[in-house]
């Protein structure tokens, strides 16, 4: 068997070899194997459009319910298992196609993986030397989450430019997870834990972190500020999105006001801000 929780995506061919290639990912071949072959990914995804995917790949796919969302996002999980490591990463792939063909991302592609904590250096590398070569074989790169209280798993965010770079991420990440042995133990849909929005942002940003403004409060913002505040108050999942990280000047030239509203917007509802009307 071989399971796997995720989000985000395009249809690509997959090479196999392309995983296998990034520095000490284990071959398994693509033969039954004994132990589950696990993954967590959030993914709101419609549940009816799951079936075609369990039946093309043989994978088994389970969507957490309507109102069970990981805590501190509004964001479903979503568990996948198979009996063999192929149909494992052929799944992830349709399920990142089903999220694009579904026009949950446009300009710039994310998927949200859900970890062991114990898993995170393993992942990253003796200083991010497993982050670097994936992101070079790639184009996607890799970040990681903060530790929460109370909760033994991090949120992996990978970002790409492309979709096709995006599906190969998510699966050098799956594939590199499969040697944790706490893996199977964070299989499943229950948390008691509650957490705020944003809880698991991977910002790094060297900017004091701001809430994001109320409805309004930008009209008295110059665009330069209004970047400068999105940047302390955004979760780096929008910076993303919205391509706001990188040179300030370039940022000011390429996006317009308007642009810089959305991703407000983005990040308000992102980290569950009342907006004051």
């Amino acid at each position: 068997m071989a399971v796997a929780h995720t989000l985000w995506g395009e249809e690509q061919p997959l090479s196999m070899k392309a995983f296998l290639d990034l520095g000490e990912i284990p071959e398994m071949g693509d033969s039954p194997v004994s132990k589950p072959i696990t993954t967590k990914i959030l993914a709101s995804l419609p549940g009816k459009n799951l079936a075609r995917v369990e039946e093309v790949t043989g994978t088994n796919v389970q969507l957490s319910g309507a109102c069970v969302l990981f805590p501190g996002t509004e964001d479903r999980m979503l568990v996948i298992t198979a009996p063999r490591i192929g149909p494992l990463l052929q799944c992830i792939q349709m399920v990142i196609t089903l999220m694009k063909d579904l026009g949950l991302q446009k300009t710039f592609y994310i998927c949200k993986m859900v970890v062991p904590s114990s898993a995170v250096s393993s992942l990253l590398g003796k200083g991010g030397m497993h982050a670097q070569e994936m992101t070079r074989a790639t184009g996607c790169r890799i970040s990681v989450s903060k530790r929460n209280p109370n909760m033994m798993e991090r949120v992996v965010v990978l970002s790409a430019m492309g979709i096709d770079g995006l599906v190969m991420g998510a699966c050098v990440v799956a594939q590199r997870l499969q040697a944790n042995p706490h893996l199977l133990e964070h299989m499943h849909f229950r948390y008691e834990t509650e957490l705020p929005r944003g809880s698991w942002d991977t910002h790094e940003s060297p900017w004091p972190r701001d809430r994001p403004l109320s409805l309004g409060q930008e009209d008295e913002l110059s665009k330069r500020s209004l970047v400068e505040h999105l940047l302390r108050a955004s979760p780096r999942e929008v910076l993303l999105r919205h391509r706001l990280l990188g040179d300030l000047r370039k940022v000011l030239k390429t996006k317009s006001r308007e642009q810089l509203l959305l991703a407000l917007c983005d990040a308000r509802a992102m980290m569950g801000c009342p907006i004051e009307l």
